[in-house]
């Protein structure tokens, strides 16, 4: 029986009995106290030879089966009183301790945590109160039986020929196995199809779109929550929002996206109807230029190659809207609803905003537009030894058809860039997942409620963040 069903049975046997009364949490607290005394009393006084001797008679055995199953009712009983799911919060409490006490620290040893940090000295990236990270520290490493059993990224368009997906699936040895790329499909059944591939155990899925607002913009429109406002968008006061505007005259904050098309356009047209001074500032704080890689597009501009407008009013309109209005669906958005790790250990399906060329460095390739690019098939084919060495010292394992993909560059297809996209931010994922590289978002208030972020890039200090219109690589 599974511990809901577990839970079920205890209830009904309570209830005809008319005991709910009784079970306030301090009583049942206190029920748990006695009987783990019960159980503690039956090796009492006796050396570990004795204790053996008496889980391995007969009689004995069942006394502390008896006494187990009442500490492991009044246990469950004591959840169900307290709202707490007990298979989450073992798995939370297993993602803890393994931060605690990491293998290579605190194998064969019973010292405390605690014991353990100050041996070890304090080895964690320090962030400077100015947000400059230090160091690249390591993630948080999850056992292999709590990481997602499906991973996927989708790398995104407004076309919809253009979105391709790469899947990787965790197999009972612990190894993740990565295919290759595929079609994403009609975006409203994305979630449901990579689901039904996870069965009832847990997803993780990138989307390359944004996913959040620009602080400024947000403070001009009075809105205080990504989140919240996501699913009132195409309603009352933003029922136009998704309608991009045609003319410099019909964008406002209720309809932001511009433009519709090319001709008579410019970028100043958005930034004075929407009252700010430049496009900086309608860049995220994750949108901006880095030391390592350009500024990605401003998510209301809708025109030119690099454009992400359209890509994600598809994205926010046919997916993550629908996605957080399905009750029959748990689903959690990072890090709008907490960290990475205690969303994929807490929840049946996560999202989350990824960004190829911020994926590539993550991967120890250079960015895109430096000395390689990811539009020809011999800058692709230039970085199968960066991405191939990554799985090997990843013992991430790639079928032969993606491993003679990834070594012919894709093809010479144009549309080639868009599967090499996608398993580049899956990849990235990956390190992420599997604890070799901290999700990356700040703790800041502006991140975690209405910007968000992307997985996995690192804190960067605010000189970093010139804007470069030149360096738009998203």
């Amino acid at each position: 029986m599974s511990f809901p069903e577990l839970i079920e049975a205890l209830r009904a046997f309570r209830d005809e009995r008319d005991w709910a009364q009784f079970h306030t949490p301090q009583n049942l607290a206190t029920a748990l106290a006695i009987e783990v005394s019960e159980l503690q009393e039956l090796m009492l006084w006796k050396d570990a030879g004795e204790v053996e001797e008496l889980a391995a008679s007969k009689s004995g055995h069942g006394q502390l089966s008896d006494e187990i199953a009442d500490v492991l009712i009044y246990a469950l009983l004591f959840c169900d009183g307290t709202g707490i799911d007990p298979e989450a919060a073992i798995r939370f409490k297993l993602r803890k301790n393994a931060d605690r006490y990491p293998v290579e620290k605190a194998k064969g040893s019973a010292a405390k945590y605690t014991e353990l940090a100050a041996r070890a000295g304090s080895a964690k990236t320090t962030v400077s109160e100015a947000g400059e990270q230090r160091t690249a520290e390591p993630g948080v490493r999850l056992p292999t039986t709590m990481w997602p059993r499906i991973v996927a990224h989708a790398d995104w368009g407004s076309n919809e020929s253009k979105r391709w997906m790469c899947v990787a699936e965790l197999g009972p040895d612990g190894r993740y196995r990565v295919a290759s790329p595929e079609p994403v499909g009609p975006s409203p059944t994305l979630i449901e199809r990579l689901t039904h591939r996870a069965g009832d155990e847990r997803t993780l899925i990138g989307f390359d779109f944004p996913i959040g607002i620009p602080s400024s913009y947000a403070d001009r429109a009075g809105v205080s929550s990504f989140p919240e406002l996501l699913p009132t968008l195409g309603t009352g006061r933003w029922r136009h929002f998704y309608d991009v505007a045609e003319s410099a005259e019909e964008i406002s904050l209720e309809r932001p996206f511009y433009p519709m098309r090319p001709g008579g356009t410019s970028q100043q047209h958005l930034t004075e109807a929407l009252s700010v001074e430049s496009m900086t500032d309608l860049l995220r704080r994750c949108d901006r230029k880095s030391e390592t890689r350009g500024a990605a597009s401003s998510v209301f501009w809708t025109l030119g190659g690099k454009q992400v407008g359209k890509a994600a009013i598809i994205g926010w309109r046919k997916v993550l809207a629908p996605a957080l209005a399905d009750g029959d669906v748990d689903v959690a958005v990072w890090p709008f609803d907490g960290n990475l790790h205690d969303l994929v250990t807490q929840h049946r399906v996560t999202l989350a905003e990824t960004y190829p060329a911020e994926a590539c460095l993550h991967l120890g390739m250079t960015p895109p537009g430096s000395r390689w690019s990811k539009t020809s098939q011999e800058g692709r084919q230039s970085q199968a030894p960066h991405l191939l060495d990554w799985t090997r010292r990843r013992s991430v394992e790639l079928t032969p058809e993606l491993c003679a993909q990834i070594e012919s560059g894709f093809g010479p297809s144009r549309d080639a860039e868009d599967p090499f996209d996608a398993l580049v931010g899956l990849l990235s994922m990956l390190e992420v997942v599997m604890g070799h590289r901290p999700d990356g978002a700040p703790d800041d208030p502006s991140v975690r409620k209405l910007e968000g972020w992307i997985l996995g890039q690192i804190v960067a200090s605010p000189e970093q963040f010139a804007f470069d219109d030149d360096a738009t690589v998203r």
